[in-house]
Order: structure tokens, then C-alpha cells, then sequence
């Protein structure tokens, strides 16, 4: 279990991180680029658009729209590591469902129930944590440390 917890917090810190460049980047871009025209093709005519224009049509569309198509070309580092974070993002919940059986995505009620009982009985295994039998003993062992 505690290898589970470090390699989960590790996981989290990458996902992190490359949210934050990615953040950064699209930040970056959006200011740097926001006013300037890009010729697009609408209607089988060719028209001048915006790129701040564009972002909203990626946001809403995605980015395999034709308006990402544009800004793909312009700002391929914005969509690399977007690709990267969402590849991230997959890899850890498919790492959480296996080690914990809980997808963090569709978190539950009864998937954070589940994680106490587990951190509970994991504590109760260690040699200095004695066994709680209550689930409301368990939280208040959890997070006071105490009785």
C-alpha cells in the first residue's frame, strides 16, 4: 500500500506539472496571438478571422475542430501538452482503479467511504496503530490521531 501512495503522489506531481505548462502555454499564446488574423475557410470562401476567435471554437468544438486544425500549426506546443496532460490524467486513473479500486474521475460517496475504510485498515496494520473497529473511530484516528 505504501508503494500505491508514492507512486500516486508522484503521478499527481507530473500530472501537475504539465497542467501548469500547459496552463502557461495556452496563457502565452492566447495573449501573444489574441488580435492577430488567420485566413480560414468557411462556406468555400476564405475569410479572416481572429485567433482569440479560434480559441473559442476550440474550447467549445475541441481540438480535432478545424478552427484547432489552424492553432495546431501556430502553437504546436499548446496542443502537445495538452495531449501529454490528458494522456497523464488517463494513465492515473487507470492506476487508481487498479490500486485502489476507485476511478477519481466519477468520484462517489461510496468510493470515499471505501478509500477510509482502506487508509483505516492499512494504519490498523501497522505496529504502533492499534485496531479500530468503528468506521467513526477509524476518521477520528485518521485525521486527529487520537481516539
Amino acid at each position: 500500500m505504501k508503494e500505491q501512495i508514492r507512486e500516486l503522489y508522484a503521478r499527481y506531481a507530473e500530472l501537475e506539472a504539465v497542467e501548469a505548462q500547459a496552463s502557461e502555454a495556452l496563457a502565452t499564446a492566447k495573449r501573444s496571438g489574441g488580435d492577430d488574423e488567420v485566413p480560414v475557410v468557411r462556406k468555400d470562401e476564405t475569410v479572416m478571422v481572429k485567433q482569440r476567435h479560434l480559441w473559442t471554437e476550440v474550447f467549445a468544438l475541441g481540438a480535432d475542430s478545424a478552427a484547432g486544425g489552424i492553432l495546431k500549426g501556430i502553437y504546436p506546443r499548446v496542443f502537445e501538452l495538452y495531449a501529454k496532460q490528458n494522456q497523464l490524467a488517463d494513465d492515473l486513473r487507470d492506476f487508481t482503479i487498479e490500486a485502489f479500486r476507485i476511478d477519481y474521475s466519477k468520484l462517489k460517496l461510496i468510493d470515499i467511504v471505501r478509500l477510509f475504510e482502506m487508509l483505516a485498515d492499512y494504519r490498523a496494520t501497522q505496529p504502533t496503530v492499534p485496531v479500530l473497529t468503528t468506521f467513526t473511530g477509524r476518521l477520528r484516528w485518521l485525521f486527529t490521531g487520537r481516539f
